[in-house]
């Protein structure tokens, strides 16, 4: 047979043969039978083999033929490395899920911050360009601005600032005596979106930062 992968023993048992036959012959002598087969090595490994017995002259020889046309396809996931794969995946979403809680208050935090300092200084600097009697003449006001900072009605309000005016007052850290010249200017801000009348009381649990200034009479 010339043209599939073939192993088998010759017919005098002196030898195998192992390749792809591209022909053979036959002759018959004295001392029997014997076969020349001309064959080149293999290509590819089996995929599948079939064993065919034969007779001739008495003598009967058996071949492995080996057919090299088809390849064994390539061997897809199975159940239990899926559902190994499902596990690692599942245990690293939980640990993800873990830091969220975490991750959101730290945001919540940094987004207070940033809103805050953009209300004191606003509130700050207005201060600065107010004139001193005007500034002085209102002690105490409050004042509402949203989640970008921007001053809103109350009821439409996030932050809720109260703004404190003392004066006279004295230099930080002095013996001096209080300056008419001189007012101290304190802002508190508290995120307060639930509208609490009273946001900075002592009875209120709402958080709130304090900042204060010195300004003075520029005339």
């Amino acid at each position: 047979m010339i043209g599939p992968i073939s192993i088998g023993r010759l017919d005098n048992g002196e030898g195998w043969f192992c390749g792809v036959i591209v022909g053979w012959f036959q002759s018959t002598g004295c001392r029997g039978t014997a076969k020349l087969i001309v064959i080149m090595p293999p290509l590819a490994l089996p995929s599948r083999i079939s064993h065919r017995a034969s007779r001739d002259g008495g003598t009967r020889s058996a071949a492995t033929t080996v057919h090299a046309s088809r390849f064994r396809r390539a061997r897809g996931f199975s159940l239990i490395e899926v559902a190994l794969s499902i596990g690692v995946v599942s245990f690293a979403f939980v640990s993800l899920f873990a830091l969220l809680p975490a991750g959101l208050t730290t945001f919540r935090q940094t987004v207070d911050t940033m809103v805050t300092s953009q209300v004191v200084g606003r509130i700050i600097n207005e201060a600065q360009q107010t004139d001193y009697p005007d500034l002085i003449a209102n002690p105490t006001t409050d004042r509402y601005f949203d989640d970008q900072g921007n001053e809103v009605a109350p009821a439409d309000s996030t932050y809720t600032a109260e703004v404190t005016v003392l004066a006279p007052t004295s230099l930080p850290n002095t013996a001096t005596p209080d300056s008419t010249s001189l007012a101290t200017v304190t802002v508190k801000v508290a995120n307060n979106p639930g509208h609490n009348p009273a946001p900075f009381g002592s009875g209120s649990r709402i958080p709130y930062t304090v900042h204060s200034a010195l300004i003075a009479k520029n005339q």
